[in-house]
């Protein structure tokens, strides 16, 4: 059965709500749902595009779901590594989740794909010591995304803190 439901819960608790922080590079954000995937969704919905500030709660849950959830393939993988792999995925973007997934495993190719050789080495990991090194890895991730971008350095320590949350409720 899909945890979606109470992965999404605590997703949407660490995302928490509307943010236009300046040098934050996805722009205005609300659960953290960019302006631009919000104006992408609204579109293949056949819908105008609104300010991000006016999306619903359903509008929220159905992109979580159909952008993130499922392209993340979170259903495919065991607990607790489901829900941290999709709040990675929400937070860095869902190719970036991947390689960092692929990457913590170890053993398999880094191309951003979730597919039968990444789930079969997931499926054969003890899922706690892969959550740990995939822990790791984003947190690497985050240290070198302040250094390459300095004005980036502000969300370093908000970022880690995600993580260390994440993992305490898992």
């Amino acid at each position: 059965m899909s945890r979606f439901t109470d992965c999404l819960a605590i997703v949407k608790q660490l995302e928490g709500g509307l943010a236009n922080t300046l040098h934050d590079t996805g722009g205005p954000t609300a659960y953290g749902i960019t302006q631009a995937v919000y104006d992408a969704w609204r579109q293949a919905q056949g819908l105008s595009t609104q300010p991000v500030s006016f999306i619903g709660d359903h509008e929220v849950d159905t992109i979580y779901f159909t952008q993130y959830w499922q392209p993340a393939h979170c259903d495919d993988l065991p607990r607790p590594l489901d829900c941290f792999h999709f709040d990675t995925a929400v937070n860095m973007g869902v190719e970036s989740a991947a390689r960092l997934l692929q990457t913590a495993l170890g053993t398999v190719v880094i191309d951003g794909v979730i597919g039968p050789e990444t789930l079969a080495a997931v499926a054969a990991a003890n899922p706690w010591v892969l959550l740990a090194r995939y822990a790791g890895v984003r947190c690497m991730r985050y240290g070198v995304i302040a250094a390459v971008r300095p004005n980036q350095c502000g969300f370093l320590r908000g970022w880690l803190r995600r993580v260390g949350t994440l993992l305490q409720r898992l």
